[in-house]
């Protein structure tokens, strides 16, 4: 048994603020995020906004049959290519700490690359008794165009050799990172109240150009707040 996890928020170990994204310049965006980072996001793909430099995947793998499975290999497969998306890059303003991915996937290189490293340099492979879990980090980067692309493990069940596809239907979607001239940054701590006053809590986003930070919207309680 499977189950996947692509929002940084919801990844342990993962640091989210500081992923940048592409929302599409034709979208006409709705809402804004939350307080804090925990739901950028989510708000950003909820407006179409595609991951920018950097995909993160966790898979967990749980063993559910009485057999041991050999977990043999992991590759991926690009299933569309596209030049990179034009848009805003967003992005939610905090402290973040780069974290230490488990398998690191090169969209760029053709195939893709998927470059597993562990403590013991031991290879790719692993056997799940029943009850048994693990649980791996890929972290898929892009930096020259747009990728569709999905994950595949290559396991061993019973004698039978199987291939187990994780991506969904659209697998996922990954673009080259945004200029880094212009960003829109979702900055729920230096923002101003609608008297002016720093008040500590979720206002107006601001659109930073270079060192600049720009207000949004004159009316922060507006919710029709746009990003264009």
């Amino acid at each position: 048994m499977l189950s996947v996890e692509s929002d940084p928020a919801k990844i342990s170990g993962v640091s989210a603020p500081l992923r940048p994204l592409i929302i599409p310049s034709t979208v006409q965006t709705h809402g804004k995020p939350d307080r804090g980072c925990d739901d950028f996001h989510q708000w950003a793909t909820d407006n179409q906004g595609v991951d920018a430099g950097e995909t993160v995947v966790q898979i967990v793998a749980q063993g559910t049959t009485d057999k041991a499975v050999l977990l043999k290999s992991m590759r991926v497969s690009v299933i569309d290519t596209s030049p990179p998306l034009t848009g805003i890059g967003v992005v939610c303003m905090s402290q973040g700490v780069a974290q230490r991915r488990g398998i690191s996937v090169d969209l760029d290189a053709k195939p893709p690359t998927v470059d597993y490293k562990s403590d013991s340099n031991a290879p790719f492979g692993f056997t799940l008794a029943k009850g048994e879990t693990e649980t791996f980090l890929v972290s898929a980067r892009a930096a020259k165009a747009t990728y569709r692309w999905k994950i595949f493990i290559d396991v061993v069940v019973n004698g039978k050799t199987k291939s187990l596809e994780i991506g969904g239907k659209d697998g996922f979607l990954t673009t080259a990172p945004p200029s880094p001239d212009s960003e829109w940054s979702w900055d729920y701590v230096n923002h101003l109240d609608p008297r002016g006053r720093s008040n500590g809590s979720v206002t107006s986003p601001q659109l930073k150009i270079g060192n600049l930070g720009i207000p949004e919207c004159e009316d922060p309680r507006d919710d029709s707040c746009q990003v264009v």
